[in-house]
C-alpha cells in the first residue's frame, strides 16, 4: 500500500511505499510548520472523490443562483415593458389634448354665455354679479341640444 502526503487541498506532496518512511517526512513537514496531511492510498482516493463531488456541487449552486438571477431579471424587464406599453396606451399626443380642452372650453363658453334678447338671463347675471350667465330655461334648452 501507498501512502501520500498531501496539503490542505490533497494535492500529492510526495508518495511513499511504508507507512514509516511517510511518517518521517509528515514529522519534518510538520515541525517545520507546513500544513501537512498523512493519508493512506484508499483514503487519498476517497478525498480526490469528494473534492471532484464538492466542486461540481459548487458549480451546479453556482449555475443554480446565476439561473435565479437571470429569471428575477427577465421577470423585471417584462414587468416594466409591461407597465411602459400599458402607459404608452394611455398617452394622447399633445395636439389631442390641446383639441379636447379647446373643445371644452368652447362648449362651456356655449352653455355658459347668456342668451340675446332674454331678460331673465340679463336680470340673473345682475342679481348673482355675474357667478351665475344664464337662466334655467335657456339652460335647459342648450341641454337638450
Amino acid at each position: 500500500m501507498k501512502y501520500y502526503i498531501t496539503d490542505a487541498n490533497f494535492n500529492v506532496l510526495s508518495v511513499h511505499p511504508d507507512r514509516d518512511s511517510a511518517k518521517a517526512v509528515w514529522d519534518v513537514n510538520w515541525k517545520a510548520g507546513v500544513d501537512v496531511y498523512l493519508e493512506s492510498e484508499e483514503n487519498h482516493l476517497k478525498n480526490i472523490e469528494w473534492v471532484k463531488a464538492y466542486k461540481q456541487r459548487a458549480i451546479e449552486r453556482k449555475k443554480k443562483r446565476e439561473d435565479i438571477a437571470i429569471r428575477k431579471s427577465l421577470n423585471e424587464i417584462k414587468v416594466n415593458y409591461e407597465l411602459f406599453e400599458s402607459a404608452e396606451n394611455n398617452v394622447k399626443p399633445m395636439s389631442f389634448e390641446f383639441e379636447e380642452a379647446a373643445q371644452r372650453e368652447a362648449e362651456e363658453a356655449r352653455i355658459n354665455n347668456p342668451t340675446e334678447d332674454c331678460d331673465d338671463c340679463l336680470w340673473i347675471i345682475k342679481e348673482t354679479d355675474g357667478d351665475i350667465t344664464v337662466c334655467d330655461e335657456c339652460l335647459d334648452e342648450r341641454n337638450k341640444l
